[in-house]
């Protein structure tokens, strides 16, 4: 049987750019589902190569890049802990195909996992 693996299409400077979202146990389980599609929503509009780590602080502030453009950093007091999403470049479609054993046009793999599990 072939599987298919779920890929997101975001754009980025107007080229479609697939992303297979991956999700930690304690995202999961201690995030509400509605944070959790605000998260990934909010992270699939800032991630790219050059931002390819994004930080949701469960506090007040101002959204900001850091790291010289590398992080960017959301703040929503509604979540009950830190989360973080991390966007690895696997070099190609295929290489992604080879690690994970199925198809995929995607080339990234954003992680989305509680501070905690980093």
């Amino acid at each position: 049987m072939d599987e298919m693996v779920r890929e997101v299409g975001i754009k980025l400077d107007k080229e479609e750019m697939f992303v297979v979202p991956v999700f930690t146990r304690g995202f999961l389980q201690d995030i509400d589902p509605e944070l959790r599609a605000k998260v990934m929503k909010l992270a699939f509009s800032r991630l790219s190569p050059k931002t390819d780590f994004i930080i949701f602080r469960n506090e007040v502030g101002s959204p900001h890049y850091e790291d010289e453009g590398r992080t960017y950093v959301f703040y929503l007091p509604e979540l009950p802990k830190e989360v973080y999403v991390k966007l690895d470049d696997y070099g190609s479609p295929e290489s992604l195909s080879e690690y994970l054993g199925c198809p995929t046009r995607a080339r990234y793999v954003a992680t989305f996992m509680l501070a905690e599990e980093y």
